[in-house]
């Protein structure tokens, strides 16, 4: 008798509204999706969370600026708003721009010095990958430390950062789960037709000609159809199978 109450005991708790933790944890979790861009992540919400903020990019002077997002952690977002004045908070970050020339993380970051803030970078950046997209990650120095990494995908280019005050921030301990979560496919304005000029542009990030009417020349050639490998690649760097010219 004792044995059978104390299974349906256990049976009841593992049912019962005080066995919250796999819930809350499901509950909590959000997915943002970017259809434009072919992206989708998952952040925490509530008060262990973050709060997701889309800034305002309307007045800006960049044409090549897609979207920019905030990820502030729940509790910083709060004391942010019963204050006046101050620094913000440290914060995930996720700015996205075309990436026209399909130009490399590694060559975007040299082309867009004031965007990737690659002049204050304290460490040497290193390749790697998120989410099976080609990245490069380093760390910079400015109001806080802050851990980058830039990511190319589908003709954006991602800079995702976490500004931190030290290893022991939120920010800085859950950022690399957050980048776990980031699924990449096709993005929605790349399905159907390929640009052929904005790709055989992009090539040229990563030749060298002797002059200006030699890329100017293989640029025509590309486009003419002579320089088939040069779509066969962008259509293999950005999984766009089935797409057309």
């Amino acid at each position: 008798m004792v044995v059978f109450l104390v299974v349906v005991f256990a049976v009841w708790f593992l049912n019962s509204d005080f066995n919250q933790g796999e819930n809350i944890a499901q509950d909590n979790l959000e997915e943002y999706h970017l259809d434009e861009v072919g992206l989708s992540f998952k952040y925490k919400t509530g008060k262990d969370g973050y709060v997701l903020e889309n800034q305002d990019i309307s007045n800006t002077n960049n044409e090549q600026l897609v979207q920019s997002i905030t990820l502030t952690p729940t509790n910083d977002y709060q004391d942010e708003q019963e204050r006046v004045g101050g620094e913000g908070s440290p914060s995930w970050s996720l700015v996205v721009y075309k990436n026209n020339l399909n130009q490399s993380p590694s060559v975007w970051v040299d082309t867009h010095p004031q965007a990737s803030n690659i002049k204050l970078a304290v460490d040497e950046p290193k390749e790697s990958v998120v989410s099976g997209a080609n990245a490069i990650t380093y760390t910079i120095d400015g109001l806080y430390l802050s851990k980058v990494s830039i990511v190319a995908h589908g003709g954006f280019i991602l800079v995702v950062s976490a500004s931190y005050l030290d290893e022991s921030s939120q920010t800085y301990k859950e950022f690399d789960g957050w980048l776990d979560t980031f699924t990449f496919v096709t993005p929605s304005k790349l399905n159907g037709k390929i640009d052929i000029k904005v790709v055989c542009e992009g090539a040229l990030a990563y030749m060298t000609f002797s002059s200006g009417e030699e890329a100017d020349k293989f640029v025509g050639e590309c486009i003419d159809g002579k320089h088939p490998e040069v779509i066969d690649q962008y259509i293999s760097n950005f999984g766009l199978d089935g797409a057309s010219i």
